[in-house]
């Protein structure tokens, strides 16, 4: 069995359904290939005993290019926000980022001795303008070069590993620059209310609907790729192999699964030494805490400064009741390792 559209598409987590939403609204015939069940990757859901749990992220950015390969297709992106958001909690007290920019300035002031906050301010905004950190320094060594203070590297360790995955230790400085830069202090979460494959179905349904495919339970066994180009992929579905043509290929399963797919003779062996030697895993733990009322008041994301391992909680059945049985509650608590390997 043969088959060919313009682009195939490995993996339907969010980088995939995003990059499939846009070459769909472009006029690309696509196809999406998805080895589980369902869609999603690791923004689906998994149910038991009646919740709703996330396999992977609890909050969405709203406002940025997620939302936006909904917009696109004209597929509606169902979340409620919480107000406020994001609030830091020091000591016994709590404060709220505020909206929009300015928040991070804000928080610095608030943290640790006073003038401490405004020396390290005052580096990220020459990093931002003109002067960016050297990529081989981590942020929390960067940090140090302006305080000692334990609460403000406590903030940075809980956002770094609230927004990387990995720890103020491992993360470059430059990577966070970089960061702020891009988002512009503007980041705004949301909880999806039926839980994230609802999410992700209706931007499949918007997928298929112009035109496009999206196929699950079709595991690639390779990319084709001859005298240096792609020219499809092989694909095992409900027991046949089947040969798919397209123009492009794009993966998102990863770049030690995707050399593996297509082959290391056909990548550049500087990549090849980048990706054997510098690609390090950002592992996390998620507790899920269920509970007969809310844990805490706060609708959205609670980040605790000087913690050793939680860098965010949050309780979305505030916002979202439909994630738990009737009368029930979900606490979430997203930790990091001591050491990201």
């Amino acid at each position: 069995m043969t088959t060919s559209y313009d682009v195939v598409v490995i993996g339907s987590g969010v980088g995939g359904m995003g990059t499939a939403s846009r070459l769909t609204a472009a006029g690309y015939k696509v196809l999406v290939l998805e080895k589980m069940p369902i869609v999603g990757g690791r923004f689906a859901t998994q149910e038991y005993k009646g919740f709703k749990l996330s396999t992977g992220a609890e909050a969405l950015e709203c406002g940025g290019a997620l939302e936006e390969s909904f917009q696109i297709l004209g597929v509606p992106f169902d979340v409620r926000v919480p107000n406020p958001d994001i609030m830091y909690r020091i000591g016994e007290r709590e404060f709220e980022l505020p909206p929009g920019g300015g928040g991070l300035s804000r928080m610095l002031s608030f943290v640790g001795k006073p003038g401490e906050g405004d020396k390290v301010m005052a580096a990220i905004k020459r990093g931002l303008q003109w002067e960016e950190p050297s990529k081989s320094i981590s942020l929390k060594d960067w940090v140090a070069q302006y305080t000692s203070d334990p609460d403000i590297h406590g903030f940075f360790q809980v956002f770094c590993a609230a927004i990387f995955a990995i720890n103020a230790h491992e993360a470059t400085a430059w990577t966070f620059i970089r960061f702020i830069k891009a988002m512009g202090g503007k980041i705004v979460h949301g909880f999806v209310p039926g839980g994230p494959s609802v999410l992700m179905d209706s931007l499949a349904k918007g997928i298929k609907d112009k035109g496009g495919d999206v196929w699950t339970k079709a595991r690639v066994q390779r990319i084709q790729v001859e005298d240096g180009v792609v020219r499809g992929v092989t694909v095992e579905k409900a027991g046949d192999v089947v040969e798919i043509a397209a123009r492009a290929v794009v993966s998102n399963a990863g770049p030690k699964k995707t050399v593996q797919l297509a082959g290391r003779d056909n990548f550049d062996r500087a990549y090849l030494r980048l990706m054997d030697e510098q690609l390090r895993p950002a592992p996390s733990v998620v507790v899920y805490v269920s509970s007969d009322r809310p844990l805490m008041e706060h609708q959205g994301v609670l980040m605790p400064v000087g913690a050793r391992r939680a860098c965010y909680i949050l309780t979305p059945t505030i916002l979202c009741p439909e994630l738990a049985p009737r009368g029930r509650h979900l606490m979430v608590s997203f930790s990091a390792f001591g050491d990201s390997l």
